[in-house]
């Protein structure tokens, strides 16, 4: 076989793999990025979630100490 019939089909050979390298490439920074605002996202529902908690565990201590001042409040008003 004669080389220079082979030549333009190697030359479009390894123009489709630089083609396929570089948008594999470009796939992999954008899931790259993707992935970082994933966890970006990840991190801020942890934060609100522990917040959250938070608020949530402090209401129910206050609301149980409210409980504990009307009680001896309520006993207060039956002994007399």
């Amino acid at each position: 076989m004669n080389d220079s019939k082979l030549s333009p089909n190697r030359s479009r050979f390894f123009y489709l793999i630089s083609e396929f390298i570089y948008l594999r490439n470009a796939l992999n920074q954008m899931l790259n990025a993707i992935e970082k605002e994933i966890n970006e996202a990840e991190r801020m529902v942890t934060a609100n979630e522990k917040d959250v908690n938070e608020k949530l565990v402090n209401h129910i201590k206050f609301s149980d100490d409210n409980f504990k001042v009307a009680e001896h409040l309520w006993f207060d008003k039956e002994k007399k």
